[in-house]
């Protein structure tokens, strides 16, 4: 833990708490992205580890809280209220060249790859179709993907045709109307999401023998300099 916490101390304090260094009270507050209800686990974590990170910086710069910001919307779009003032200070997300460029990335990976290691959520209907399929036959399949999720775009640029959809809940809807064939999903959120979901969008199956895997580190993001 030490490890990841020592640079996002450093980086968190330099990057979010002088912004609020104008605010008249003696409590700094870093508004951060509450995250999907979904995926409470993940949610909790990433808040968890900013709130410690933080806590580093009482003694130095004074207490600093965190306040949630609603809103349930596609990862551009939540990108965008970085740079309204006001409005949002830091969210956490898949990086890309893309985001890097355009806001500002504390550049610890707070997975430590875990979400670059895809498994494969499906129908369990169609699980035989996927017990020994080959890389050309699950390109000849379509994926649920979200549709600002930068991995769609590796996943696309590797040959693998998609489904993309805004709303996380939807794909789920998509992989039971048979719009898409398999959800990839990160090790660390595969199990979690069956257990949520599986009966609530029919029969899910979580394949064993195949993974997704590319360079997918998740960092802090603050806004644009």
């Amino acid at each position: 833990m030490l490890k990841i916490l020592f640079p996002v101390v450093v980086l968190v304090a330099v990057l979010l708490v002088p912004a609020n260094a104008s605010n008249e009270s003696s409590v700094k507050r870093i508004k951060v992205i509450k995250g999907n209800d979904d995926q409470v686990d993940m949610v909790y974590y990433f808040h968890s580890l900013l709130e410690e990170a933080l806590s580093y910086s009482d003694e130095a710069m004074g207490p600093v809280v965190l306040e949630n910001v609603n809103f349930e919307h596609g990862q551009n779009r939540t990108f965008r209220l970085l740079n309204v003032p006001g409005e949002l200070d830091v969210t956490y997300s898949m990086t890309s060249p893309e985001r890097e460029v355009a806001y500002i990335p504390i550049k610890v990976p707070l997975l430590d790859g875990l979400l670059g290691k895809r498994q494969l959520l499906v129908k369990k209907s169609n699980a035989e179709a996927f017990e020994d399929v080959t890389e050309e036959e699950l390109k000849l399949m379509v994926g649920c993907q979200g549709d600002n999720w930068p991995d769609s775009d590796i996943l696309e640029s590797n040959g693998y045709a998609l489904y993309r959809a805004e709303h996380f809940e939807s794909l789920f809807h998509m992989l039971e109307r048979g719009r898409c064939d398999y959800f990839p999903r990160g090790i660390n959120e595969i199990l979690y999401d069956y257990q949520k979901f599986n009966g609530r969008y029919g029969e899910l199956h979580m394949v064993d023998n195949v993974m997704l895997r590319y360079h997918a580190p998740v960092y802090f993001f603050s806004w644009a300099a």
